[in-house]
C-alpha cells in the first residue's frame, strides 16, 4: 500500500473511532448496584465474599467491592429484611434463601461445589446481564467471564459485518454498534474501531481508566495490527475460487478480533504480553472454531439478501 493510501486509511479509522464513547463505557462500568450476600453463618458469608473477590485482590479491588457488597447472616431482623429485599442481586448459601422476600432482585443460590455455575447464573439473569460490566469492575471474580463474553460478541459482530457488507445489499445493522462506521471506506475501518471499543470495555472490566489517552498504547497497537489482518485476508481470499471467500474472510475478522481480545485478557491477567507463538495459537483455534458458525450466519444473510433483492425488484417494476 502506498504511503498516502495508508495515511488516508488511518485518518478514516480515526474518524470512525471518534464516534466511540469511552465515557459511556465508564458509566456502564461504574453503575451502582447492591449485591447482598446471605448465609446461615459468618463462615459461609465469608466464603461467598472470598469467591466474589477472587484470589489475591488488590487494595483497590477490595475498596471497590465494599461499595457494592452487603453481607447478612440468617436470621434477619426487620431492617435487614428490607435491605435484602431492595438489593439488585442476592447471592445466598443453600438454605439461607428460605423465607427471603425480594422485590425486583435476582435471587441466586450459591453452590460451593460448583462456584462457576453460580457466576453463570448471575450473569445470565436479567439484572446480571445489564450490570455485567459493573459486576466485573467491582468484583474481580466476574472479570474473566465478562471479558471472554465481550470478545466473543465483538468477534461475531466483526465477522458478521464483513459477511453482510460482502453480500452488497444487506445493511449490517445487527452488527453495527458504531454509528456511521459502515459508511467508511472498507471493512477494516469498522473492524478496527470495534476492536478499540472492545479494548475500552475490557479495560473497564479490569478496573482500568478508559479512554484514548489512558489506553493510547493499546489503541495504537490495534490500529497497527489492522494492516496485518487486511493483508492476511486479501492473501487468503485471493487463493479461493470466486465466490468461495465469504466465510474465510469473515473467519479472519473473527479470529483477528479474538486474538486481540484474548491478548488483552492475557495481559490484564498475567501482566505480560502474549508471545507471537501464543497469539498465533489463539488465532488458529479461533479461525477453526469460527468457520462452522459463520457458514450458518452466511446462509441466513444470503437469504436476507435475496429477500431484499426481491423487494427492490418488485418496487421497481
Amino acid at each position: 500500500m502506498e504511503t498516502g493510501g495508508k495515511k488516508g486509511l488511518v485518518r478514516q479509522i480515526w474518524k470512525a473511532m471518534r464516534q466511540l464513547s469511552p465515557g459511556k463505557v465508564t458509566r456502564d462500568a461504574e453503575r451502582h448496584f447492591v449485591l447482598a450476600v446471605l448465609g446461615l453463618g459468618d463462615e459461609e458469608v465469608a466464603e461467598i465474599r472470598r469467591f466474589l473477590l477472587g484470589r489475591s485482590p488488590s487494595a483497590e479491588d477490595v475498596k471497590r467491592a465494599e461499595r457494592v457488597l452487603r453481607t447478612f447472616v440468617q436470621p434477619l431482623d426487620d431492617v435487614e429484611r428490607r435491605e435484602v429485599a431492595e438489593a439488585d442481586i442476592v447471592l445466598a448459601g443453600k438454605g439461607a434463601e428460605e423465607g427471603v422476600e425480594t422485590r425486583s432482585a435476582e435471587l441466586i443460590v450459591f453452590d460451593a461445589d460448583d462456584q462457576g455455575a453460580s457466576l453463570e447464573a448471575i450473569l445470565n439473569s436479567k439484572k446480571g446481564s445489564s450490570l455485567r460490566y459493573s459486576l466485573a469492575r467491582h468484583l474481580p471474580r466476574f472479570r474473566p467471564e465478562v471479558a471472554h463474553r465481550t470478545v466473543r460478541q465483538v468477534s461475531l459482530e466483526n465477522a458478521g459485518f464483513v459477511i453482510a457488507t460482502a453480500l452488497g445489499n444487506v445493511m449490517p445493522t445487527l452488527f453495527q454498534p458504531i454509528v456511521g462506521a459502515a459508511e467508511a471506506a472498507g471493512d477494516i475501518v469498522f473492524l478496527t474501531a470495534n476492536q478499540v471499543r472492545m479494548l475500552f470495555i475490557i479495560g473497564a472490566c479490569y478496573g482500568e481508566k478508559v479512554g484514548f489517552v489512558a489506553q493510547w498504547k493499546g489503541v495504537s497497537s490495534i490500529v497497527g495490527a489492522a494492516f496485518t489482518w487486511r493483508a492476511l485476508a486479501r492473501n487468503l481470499v485471493s487463493k479461493i475460487p470466486l465466490g468461495g471467500g465469504l466465510v474465510p474472510k469473515g473467519a479472519i475478522a473473527y479470529a483477528g478480533t479474538t486474538s486481540i481480545g484474548e491478548g488483552l485478557i492475557f495481559f490484564y491477567t498475567t501482566g505480560r504480553t502474549m508471545s507471537r507463538e501464543e497469539a498465533a495459537k489463539v488465532f488458529r483455534s479461533a479461525y477453526a472454531g469460527a468457520e462452522e458458525k459463520l457458514r450458518s450466519l452466511a446462509g441466513r444473510l444470503r437469504s436476507r439478501s435475496r429477500r431484499h433483492s426481491d423487494v427492490a425488484d418488485a418496487a421497481g417494476s
